[in-house]
C-alpha cells in the first residue's frame, strides 16, 4: 500500500514539474530578452551573455531533468525555485538595479514562490534573493544606474504581456480541473459505486423532504421498494461477479424507466428504492410494471440464462405515515406480499382508509 502510495505522490510530483518546467521556460526566456537589453547598453563581454544564455534557455531544461529523476520531484521543484530566486537576485545586482527589469524579475519570482510554495516557501527565497543580489553587488562594486531606457522597457514588453497571460490560462485549467474534481466527490459522496444510484443516505434523504413537503402541502409521492427474485441463488449459481453484472443491468434498467425528477437509489443488498414526487399509487404501479417489464428483457453474459424478475412493493404518502420508517415499512409489507404470492409482481400497500388490493400479476 505505502508502495502505491509513493507511486502516486512521484507521478503527481512529476506532473507539477512538467508544470513548472514551461512556466520556467517562458518566463526566464522572456525574462533574458529583458536583462540582455541592459547587458547589451552597458556593454557586457561574452561571460555574461554566456550567463544569460545559460540561465534562460539551458537551466529550465536541466532542472526539469532533476525533478523527473528524483524521488521527491516536488521537494527537488522547491530547490529549483531556489536557484530561480538566486539567479534573479545575481541579475539585479549585475544590472545596477535597472528599475524596470529589476522590478519584472522581483514581481515574477515572488509570484511563482507563492503560486507553488505559499507564504511559507516565500521568506527563504525572497532571503536568498536579497542575499545573493547584495553580495554580487559588493563584488561589482555597487553600481547603481535605475534609470530604463525606452530600449530596455521594449525588451520588457513581452515578458509583462506574455507571461501573466499564460499563467492567468494556466490557473484557470486548474480551476476547471479543481471544479470536476469537487463534481467528482459530491457524486462519489452520495451515489453507490457499484450500480450509480443514490446510496442509502442520500435517497433517505430526497424521501424525508418528500415526507416534509407532504405535512406543509399534502402533495402526492409514491415510494417503490424493489427487490431481485432469487438473487440467492444467482450469486451461489453463477458466482458474485455475476451478481455484480445482474445488480448493475437492474440498477441500469431502473435509471432507464424513471425521470429526472425521480430519486432511484440502493437500499442495500439486492434491494432498490425509488423515490416518485408527484405520483399517485396509480401511477406508481404503472412505473413499476415498466420496470418489470424492461427486466424481462435483459440478458446477462456469464449469468442466468433464464428470464430475470423482479417484486415490487408500491406505498403513497399519506396521512398517518409520519417517518421515514412508516413509509419504507408500508413499502416493504407490499414487497413481502408481493414475494409471497409468487414474485414476479407488483403490489401496492393498501391506503389506510380503503380495503387492500389484491397483487397485481405479471403480464
Amino acid at each position: 500500500m505505502s508502495t502505491t502510495l509513493d507511486a502516486a505522490k512521484t507521478r503527481a510530483g512529476v506532473k507539477l514539474a512538467r508544470q513548472v518546467f514551461l512556466l520556467r521556460l517562458l518566463g526566464l526566456g522572456l525574462g533574458a530578452v529583458a536583462v540582455g537589453g541592459v547587458l547589451y547598453e552597458q556593454g557586457h563581454d561574452w561571460p555574461a551573455w554566456a550567463l544569460l544564455f545559460g540561465n534562460g534557455y539551458i537551466w529550465p531544461f536541466v532542472a526539469y531533468a532533476l525533478s523527473r529523476r528524483s524521488s521527491n520531484p516536488r521537494a527537488q521543484e522547491q530547490r529549483n525555485l531556489i536557484v530561480d530566486s538566486a539567479m534573479g537576485g545575481l541579475w539585479i545586482a549585475v544590472m545596477q538595479f535597472n528599475f524596470m527589469p529589476s522590478l519584472l524579475l522581483f514581481v515574477t519570482l515572488t509570484m511563482d514562490k507563492l503560486a507553488f510554495g505559499g507564504w511559507k516557501l516565500l521568506p527563504r527565497t525572497v532571503g536568498i534573493q536579497l542575499l545573493t543580489c547584495a553580495l554580487v553587488s559588493w563584488m561589482l562594486g555597487f553600481g547603481f544606474a535605475p534609470e530604463s531606457s525606452l530600449p530596455v522597457m521594449l525588451a520588457c514588453v513581452p515578458h509583462f504581456v506574455a507571461y501573466p497571460l499564460t499563467v492567468a490560462s494556466v490557473t484557470h485549467g486548474l480551476l476547471q480541473l479543481s471544479h470536476r474534481q469537487r463534481l467528482e466527490i459530491t457524486k462519489l459522496a452520495r451515489t453507490d459505486p457499484l450500480t450509480g444510484l443514490l446510496n442509502r443516505g442520500h435517497w433517505e434523504q430526497k424521501a424525508l423532504d418528500e415526507i416534509q413537503r407532504f405535512q406543509r402541502s399534502h402533495s402526492k409521492a409514491s415510494l417503490l421498494v424493489i427487490d431481485i427474485d432469487h438473487f440467492k441463488n444467482i450469486n451461489d449459481r453463477y458466482g458474485h461477479l455475476a451478481g455484480d453484472k445482474v445488480i448493475k443491468a437492474f440498477a441500469d434498467t431502473i435509471s432507464s424507466v424513471t425521470g429526472k425528477s425521480d430519486s432511484a437509489g440502493r437500499y442495500g443488498g439486492d434491494e432498490f428504492v425509488v423515490v416518485l414526487p408527484n405520483a399517485t399509487i396509480a401511477e406508481a404501479s404503472d412505473i413499476a410494471q415498466r420496470i418489470q417489464a424492461r427486466i424481462r428483457e435483459v440478458d446477462i453474459e456469464g449469468g442466468p440464462s433464464r428470464l430475470l424478475s423482479t417484486s415490487i412493493g408500491v406505498a403513497a404518502l399519506e396521512r398517518g405515515i409520519d417517518t421515514l420508517d412508516d413509509w419504507i415499512g408500508r413499502a416493504d409489507v407490499a414487497l413481502y406480499k408481493a414475494k409471497a404470492g409468487g414474485r414476479d409482481r407488483v403490489v401496492e400497500a393498501p391506503s389506510m382508509t380503503a380495503a387492500f388490493k389484491p397483487p397485481i400479476p405479471s403480464q
